[in-house]
Formats: C-alpha cells, structure tokens, sequence
C-alpha cells in the first residue's frame, strides 16, 4: 500500500484533533466513552460540516449502542467548550465543524449543501476594517460566500 504524503499529513492532522477533542471533554469533568469517541472521531476526520443527523450516522458505523442524545449532548459539551463551532442555517438545519472550531468564512454550494472552509489572512484585515469604519467592538462574525462548487459546475449544462 503506498500512501501520499498529503494523506499521511490528514490522517495525522485528524489523529491530533480527535486527542484535542477528547482532552478537552476530559478537562471539561466528562468520562470518554466509546459512543463519545465514535462523535469525537466523526468531528475530528469530518471536513463536510455534518448535521446531527450526519454525525449520528457516521458513530453509529463505529459504535451501534450511541444514541442521538448521546450526540445532541456531546456537540453541545464540546460547543461550550470552544471545541466546535455551530454554523446554524435556520430550516436548513446546524452544521457542525469540529475541525476549525473558531469563526472563519464558509463556502457553500447551493445545489449539494457542501461547506466549506475559507481561511485567509487578510480576513483578518477585512474584520479590523469594518471595526474601525464603523466603531463597533465586534464581539462575533460570520461570513459565508454562496454558489456552485466546482462538482455541481460540472454537471451544470452547458449554457449556449
């Protein structure tokens, strides 16, 4: 079996995020139990932004005795301890990111659903800005940039 350098790096990078998760419930006062670690690992190796519906499918092909409570609770423990941000589209359902739990931009495809992140540096430039023009004390943002993502593209027709 030959493996890429690039999945060597994402199976570690993912390896690492699971430990910051579990370590983080664990300082929280929570037992990590097996049906806490399938979530754990579903968050740490999603980059999709799962549902609960998502997540719960996904630990239960790890661990068939979690229960959707199990889930709700451990996204929520996690979410209060910084470890997961919450990307909430109203009747669309919340999505979950366990990979970069702070505020960053999103992309998102408005044929599948995908998500996905946008980080840059000068983002950071774009929010001093907006404090500064405007005097507010920015205390959260949010910023997502809709449209088709290259997979939908591709199957678009193609326009005459």
């Amino acid at each position: 079996m030959n493996l890429s350098l690039e999945m060597v790096y994402t199976v570690a990078v993912e390896a690492r995020r699971f430990e910051e998760l579990a370590q983080a419930l664990v300082r929280g006062g929570y037992r990590l139990t097996p049906q806490r670690e399938a979530v754990l690992r579903v968050l740490a190796e999603s980059d999709e932004h799962p549902s609960v519906d998502q997540i719960y499918e996904l630990a239960r092909q790890r661990c068939r005795s979690t229960s959707r409570a199990t889930v709700y609770n451990t996204v929520s423990v996690l979410k209060q301890l910084g470890e997961v941000l919450e990307l909430e589209f109203g009747g669309a359902g919340n999505r979950y990111d366990g990979r970069v739990p702070r505020a960053h931009a999103h992309l998102i495809c408005t044929v599948c659903g995908r998500i996905e992140d946008f980080e840059r540096p000068e983002m950071e430039h774009v929010l001093a800005a907006a404090a500064a023009a405007s005097g507010y004390a920015v205390t959260a943002r949010r910023l997502d940039f809709y449209g088709l993502c290259p997979r939908c593209q591709a199957r678009q027709p193609a326009q005459a």
